[in-house]
């Protein structure tokens, strides 16, 4: 949602990839210089950080630091910003509309945002900044047409480290439950968003999902099959059997198909539940 907000200079992917580089660079003593910085987004980045940045990667060392240790497990745009350092690094280095969409900023609080799409205005309402504060957002939601949940299927293998180390999907699956069972979103629509289907397509032929889910009998690199799998896991935790969930398989980083997968669930929503309201009010969960 960032996106829909001007963006007009490229230091924002600089403090972006210096943050990434910080992250890995935890482990090691000798990235002093690295560790200290601590630029903010009003800031302007100095460009000989980034030279010194580049050095430190591409130190042998340090890249064998980064695949053996276990607990460095970058995101997605993480790992973006640093297979691009080399471009991202030169002087002249201006942001394409990839770098933009992969700037990923913490979300504070509840944001909005509306965007039309086939002749109905959808009304975003992001709680992902304030979702365990549920007295802060749930007055938004007394005409609530539809949920949109969103999953990242690429988070299978990875664990949160503010929560004991517990495996982020079954992070996400505690969260949909919790919020599918609120008597305030009966009455909606929802929409399950799998995303990230581009990374799971790649990942899944480096890693097995059945030595994080042992439940899991597909075959070994299959994104389908996976993909399947969670979106199984999910729809089977909403117990009210006249409720409908709708799942969806996106790319979030493409356009199009973003604009596709939503005008096709618009026209489930309205053809099965009776949305025929211009204005569709839509909570969306991270």
């Amino acid at each position: 949602m960032i996106h829909h907000l001007e963006f007009c200079k490229n230091d924002i992917c600089y403090i972006i990839l210096i943050g990434h580089i910080k992250f890995i660079l935890l482990m090691l003593e000798n990235a002093r210089k690295v560790k200290q910085k601590n630029y903010t987004s009003n800031q302007t980045v100095n460009l000989d950080d980034m030279d010194t940045i580049k050095s430190l990667w591409a130190d042998p060392g340090m890249r064998k630091c980064y695949k053996e240790c276990k607990e460095c497990q970058l995101t997605d745009s993480q790992r973006y910003f640093i297979d691009h350092i080399d471009r991202i690094t030169e002087s002249n280095y201006i942001p394409n509309l990839y770098d933009i969409l992969h700037c990923t900023i913490n979300s504070c609080g509840i944001t909005e945002h509306s965007y039309n799409i086939d002749g109905h205005l959808l009304r975003f309402i992001d709680i992902r900044g304030a979702r365990t504060e549920r007295r802060k957002w749930i007055h938004y939601f007394d005409n609530m047409s539809v949920l949109m949940f969103i999953v990242a299927l690429s988070d299978y293998n990875k664990i949160e480290s503010y929560s004991d180390g517990e495996n982020r999907l079954d992070i996400a699956k505690s969260l949909f439950k919790a919020i599918i069972d609120y008597p305030w979103f009966q009455n909606c629509g929802i929409m399950l968003f799998m995303s990230k289907k581009d990374i799971i397509e790649e990942q899944i032929m480096h890693t097995n999902l059945v030595d994080y889910f042992p439940e899991f009998r597909g075959p070994k690199k299959n994104a389908h099959e996976a993909t399947e799998f969670i979106i199984k896991m999910f729809v089977e935790l909403n117990t009210d059997h006249d409720r409908i969930i709708y799942p969806y398989s996106v790319c979030l980083l493409d356009a199009e198909n973003v604009r596709s997968v939503l005008a096709s669930a618009i026209k489930d929503m309205v053809m099965n539940q009776n949305l025929m309201k211009n204005t569709i009010s839509t909570c969306c969960c991270f």
